[in-house]
Order: structure tokens, then C-alpha cells, then sequence
């Protein structure tokens, strides 16, 4: 991108600090960064929300080098960096107004949150900052109660409540099942019992699965059926669809009908298994 703040309005931003965040005040090169993958793990729950680094970081490396230290599909959400303002002689509020004039050129209607471990640089009381506490050289950043805290925040910012990581897993799991099969929409709402809606706010990444429930039982079972299908075919995803939508005789129907049915995708994945286990 030639100019890094570019990009669509989105509506939900969040000002990321690096140092004492995604890894420990002062930690040496082999530490560095070693909390990214948890802060991916948590922003991949919420991927309506788009990243602006404030780190002082900012500084001395360009939008493309900050993107770099993230996985891919994380780059994509880094939209921008906060400007460098003029400093005065306390710091008290200075990144804070940073963030404030991202948003107040980039993003007028955005809500924000700021995650950083410097209280001072923000207006003491500020309601948009999630803070690490700070400990010269032996900060712990973003792990432990803060993962949580950070979560719960990005949750209350989106009026969303929280989905509990494990429904999360489950709902990815079985839309990428989904897609592996070729089930649109409404087929995969008919296979697991829910409301087409449902299965697109799950597709958005803003809705789980509970494991323990019915629908995850469900979910479960199709993942079953997938994995089965895949070893049985080696992975040719065409001759899944293409089984999943003919005829069959060792189920006595055509399975994706079947599997739509009370009890007809249990049916269909203890077949699927049986093959597997009879080498056939």
C-alpha cells in the first residue's frame, strides 16, 4: 500500500503498542514477539476488528516491516500507524492523542481501544485503555488474566458477549468442513439444525459452537464425516461433493439428504468409519 492508513471505514479499530505488550519490556531477540500468537489467537475471534500500531516501534520501522512480524491473514487487518505528534515536556496523554487524531482523519465513526502497558501516556481514568501493568525489564505483556481482559474489552466495544474459545474452535472447524464439502448456507444450517443466520454470524467469525450442546454434537459429527470422507477419497474434494450428492447403497440414500435428516448424519459418519475401518 503506498499510503498505510488507507482502506475501507471500518468501524472497530485497535491501537497497538509492541514493546511491553507482545513481548516483555527488555527482553532480548530470542523473546521477541513471544506473545504474538496468542494476540492473533484472540483477534482472529473478533475479525471485525481492524489494527493500528501506536508502539513507538512506529518510528523507526515502516508500515511494511511492523506488518511483517504478523501471520498473514493478521497484515491484511494492520491498516495503519498513529501520526507523531509534538511532544510537550509531560507525556501524560500523548499517545492517547495520537490515537485520536488517527481516528479523527481515518475513522470518525470508529470505536477504539488502546492495548499498552504505559498508563502515562493516556489521560488517567481513560475507559479505552486495556492496560498490561509495566515492570521495568520484566514486564510479563500480553498473557495470563490479560488475554481475558483484552477479550472481554474487544467483546464490550462490539456489544458482542463473549463466545468461549472452545465454540469458537468448533464453529472454524465445521465451516471449514463446510467448504470443504461445498455446503452452502442454508444446507449446513438444515445438516446442524440452525438458523441460516446463525451459520452466517458463525461463517463472521461472531458465533460458536457449544461443544457440549446439541448443535455442537452435530457439528462434531459432520466434522467425522469429513475427515472419513477425505482419507477414503485421498483428499480429492471433488469426489467428496460428488459422493456426498449421489446415490448410495450402503446408506440407501443419497448421503447429503440423508444427513439432513433426525439421526441421518450420525448414520452417515458410523458408515463412512466402518469403511475406513474395513480398508474398503
Amino acid at each position: 500500500m503506498n499510503n498505510p492508513n488507507s482502506g475501507p471505514p471500518y468501524e472497530w479499530i485497535l491501537f497497538l503498542d509492541l514493546d511491553g505488550v507482545l513481548h516483555p519490556e527488555g527482553v532480548g531477540a530470542e523473546l521477541e514477539f513471544c506473545h504474538l500468537d496468542i494476540f492473533e489467537q484472540v483477534m482472529r475471534e473478533f475479525p471485525q476488528v481492524q489494527i493500528v500500531v501506536s508502539s513507538s516501534c512506529r518510528l523507526g520501522e515502516s508500515i511494511e516491516d511492523l506488518r511483517s512480524h504478523f501471520s498473514i491473514d493478521i497484515q491484511d487487518r494492520i491498516v495503519g500507524i498513529t501520526p507523531r505528534l509534538p511532544e510537550f515536556d509531560s507525556m501524560r496523554g500523548q499517545r492517547q492523542r495520537e490515537c485520536e487524531a488517527w481516528v479523527s482523519e481515518h475513522r470518525p465513526q470508529a470505536r477504539w481501544l488502546a492495548l499498552d502497558d504505559r498508563a502515562q501516556y493516556f489521560d488517567a481514568g481513560c475507559q479505552r485503555l486495556v492496560l498490561i501493568l509495566h515492570v521495568h525489564d520484566s514486564g510479563a505483556g500480553l498473557e495470563g488474566a490479560y488475554v481475558e481482559t483484552l477479550r472481554q474489552k474487544i467483546a464490550e466495544m462490539l456489544e458482542l458477549v463473549v463466545i468461549d474459545p472452545a465454540a469458537m474452535v468448533l464453529a472454524r472447524s465445521v465451516t471449514r468442513c463446510s467448504h470443504v464439502l461445498g455446503l452452502d448456507t442454508n444446507t449446513l444450517a438444515d445438516v446442524l439444525g440452525l438458523d441460516p443466520n446463525f451459520i452466517e454470524d458463525m461463517q463472521r467469525g461472531v458465533a460458536g459452537l457449544d461443544p457440549s450442546g446439541r448443535h455442537g454434537e452435530l457439528a462434531n459429527t459432520l466434522i467425522r464425516c469429513v475427515i472419513a470422507l477425505h482419507s477414503l477419497v485421498g483428499g480429492n474434494t471433488e469426489m467428496m461433493t460428488a459422493w456426498l450428492n449421489s446415490f448410495n447403497s450402503g446408506v440407501k440414500a443419497v448421503p447429503i439428504e440423508l444427513m439432513r435428516q433426525n439421526r441421518g448424519l450420525k448414520k452417515v459418519a458410523e458408515y463412512l468409519e466402518s469403511l475406513l475401518q474395513t480398508g474398503s
